[in-house]
């Protein structure tokens, strides 16, 4: 559909990827995209950054409300 779903993410925000291939990963929120509900997070992976693409459903807040 093309319904926009509300969601508590803002740029800078902390976050855990909850679904494979990157299950548990903190990072930080870089990019949100409401049109299309993604969300580019920085990641650090085995001492890199590195940025994943996800749905906003693929990612849990973990910064303090």
């Amino acid at each position: 559909s093309d319904e926009i779903l509300n969601f508590d993410f803002e740029v800078g925000d902390s976050v855990t990827i909850i679904t494979e291939p990157f299950y548990n990963y903190p990072g930080i929120i870089e990019v949100i995209d409401k049109e299309k509900q993604r969300v580019i997070v920085k990641v650090n992976m085995f001492n890199r950054e590195t940025t994943v693409e996800s749905t906003v459903d693929e990612s849990e807040s973990t910064t303090a409300a």
